[in-house]
């Protein structure tokens, strides 16, 4: 990757955004699926 290092700070901070939202939205589903099965038992 030729980038002057500017670039690079930026490409990492929007990429960490990325892969956050992304962990956000896998995880919410998961999350959604315990709750739904607790408050089926309930």
């Amino acid at each position: 990757m030729m980038a002057a290092p500017e670039e690079k700070a930026d490409f990492k901070k929007s990429a960490y955004i990325y892969i956050v939202g992304a962990v956000l939205v896998f995880a919410a589903s998961n999350i959604l699926t315990i709750v739904y099965k607790f408050a089926e038992s309930l």
